[in-house]
């Protein structure tokens, strides 16, 4: 294409400035993952780039703009969900061979009621272990954040002038201004100390998960049993 044709059909790239995108920060700093990405497709339409560090929040984004719409199918949500219960064949035909091995037959009903006896205890004590252990690891994020939020660390401070620049824009006064942009701050040092723990939780779950795995070479195995004799 030539320079005089492009001359005649400019691609206009809106560039935010400092303020703008202070004002953006404020009206999108508690909204759904969702409602970002339909703020950013209704902004930007076809010209909409995403990037990430390919972390778990930017992965997450990434599988959202590429499968998840108004517009998805039921196969692709059967697809999700597939892929997420692919797993538990791995975990329940373990379980079920490891508990009924050596038992006799008539006994197997004894044996499904410890099983869903311990399937109700397990459940209820793994709730409560990781809603405490989210609770805490949220708390020591939350002190381990914090320590930047001092006047003495340039981001935070430009963050935060950013920010009360966007509310006095949006007509708040100079002093509430400041108020609302330090809480919108400690919102978002909430947000990310909570996904934090939550990481924390995933962790330990892994880690037990992988040191129960050497367990099912461990257990017997069960005898064979022949066919059942006919009347």
């Amino acid at each position: 294409m030539s320079a005089h044709q492009e001359s005649q059909n400019p691609k206009l790239i809106h560039v935010m400035d400092e303020l703008e995108a202070g004002e953006v920060a404020v009206e999108l700093d508690d909204k759904a993952p969702q409602e970002v990405m339909a703020w950013a497709i209704d902004h930007f339409g076809d010209e909409l780039g995403l990037c990430s560090s390919f972390q778990a929040e930017g992965c997450v984004l990434i599988d959202m703009a590429h499968k998840i719409d108004l517009q998805m199918d039921f196969g692709t949500a059967i697809e999700l969900r597939a892929i997420q219960m692919a797993g538990l064949a791995f975990l329940f035909v373990p379980i079920q061979t490891v508990s009924y091995g050596g038992v006799p037959p008539q006994k197997f009903n004894q044996v499904s009621g410890i099983m869903n006896l311990s399937r109700n205890m397990g459940g209820d004590i793994g709730i409560a272990f990781v809603t405490t252990l989210i609770t805490r690891r949220s708390q020591v994020h939350q002190v381990y954040l914090s320590a930047h939020t001092t006047p003495y660390d340039p981001a935070y401070v430009s963050k935060v002038d950013v920010m009360t620049r966007a509310f006095e824009h949006a007509g708040a006064a100079s002093i509430d201004a400041a108020r609302q942009a330090t809480a919108a701050v400690y919102r978002q040092l909430v947000v990310q100390a909570t996904q934090l723990a939550y990481l924390d939780a995933l962790l330990a779950l892994g880690v037990a998960t992988a040191v129960m795995v050497p367990l099912v070479w461990l257990a017997s195995r069960p005898a064979p049993q022949g066919a059942p004799m006919g009347h």
